[in-house]
């Protein structure tokens, strides 16, 4: 099933669910990046990340369309140039993903077969159970992580263990975001951030102590605010930019 998102100010995009993974049409991909070669962009995608998928036409007959799996659709955005990029790549991660996501392979008339109608609900009932655990224990621990929150002040802040989930450059492992902000000299040798970033309130480092017995043990995190995943997107764009031109 292919569903379509329109934008008012940058046009359409075709997507769909293939395989479990929300992917885009490569051909609206490149026109609403303004990139002329949907065959050199399909280049530099792995090939993993490419779905073709036969599609009926007016005419009666089939015509293959090529698919672009919600992992590389950064790699779209990195090589546009024009100045809507930034903009499109947060409309499709922030509007269209989260929506595409919530649909999965059934359609209504497959609800006539009661092989998939039975598998349908198991699916149904097994998501309510997660459900419901998941928001026992979110209620058992809420207390703990207002006051956790509220002694080291991160209400608004993610952990740099997990900003890479909440990153619009989806598929970017821990490991290698942080080989780029030290790259970039963000962080320092120790994944730490320098303090410049610091007092412009992109992170925050907080260093808790705790009694053990006789043994005082110390541990540190560093925590990202919103306006510090907004700057560690735009160095990955930026350094991503970088990275290309040298290839070229």
């Amino acid at each position: 099933m292919i569903k379509e998102f329109d934008n008012l100010q940058y046009g359409k995009v075709r997507t769909s669910i293939i395989e479990d993974k929300p992917c885009f049409s490569l051909k609206d991909l490149c026109h609403l990046f303004g990139i002329k070669s949907v065959n050199d962009c399909r280049s530099r995608i792995p090939s993993d990340g490419v779905k073709i998928v036969p599609v009926p036409t007016q005419k009666g007959t089939t015509q293959n369309m090529y698919f672009v799996t919600s992992d590389y659709l950064s790699s779209c955005l990195f090589q546009s140039t024009i100045p809507e990029a930034e903009g499109i790549g947060d409309w499709l991660y922030r509007i269209v993903l989260p929506q595409l996501s919530k649909f999965n392979q059934y359609q209504v008339e497959d609800f006539q077969d009661p092989v998939l109608a039975v598998r349908f609900l198991d699916e149904f009932s097994d998501l309510k159970v997660k459900v419901s655990v998941l928001e026992t224990t979110l209620k058992l621990n809420e207390p703990k992580i207002r006051s956790i929150d509220r002694l080291l002040g991160t209400n608004n802040c993610v952990d740099l263990d997990a900003v890479h989930d909440v990153l619009k450059f989806k598929g970017l492992r821990h490991a290698d975001l942080l080989k780029i902000l030290r790259t970039t000299h963000v962080l320092n040798d120790a994944n730490v951030p320098l303090q410049e970033y610091c007092d412009k309130r992109y992170f925050r480092v907080v260093e808790a102590k705790a009694v053990i017995g006789a043994t005082i043990v110390s541990s540190q995190r560093t925590y990202v605010y919103q306006s510090g995943v907004t700057f560690i997107e735009r160095i990955l764009k930026e350094y991503e930019g970088t990275t290309h031109g040298r290839e070229a």
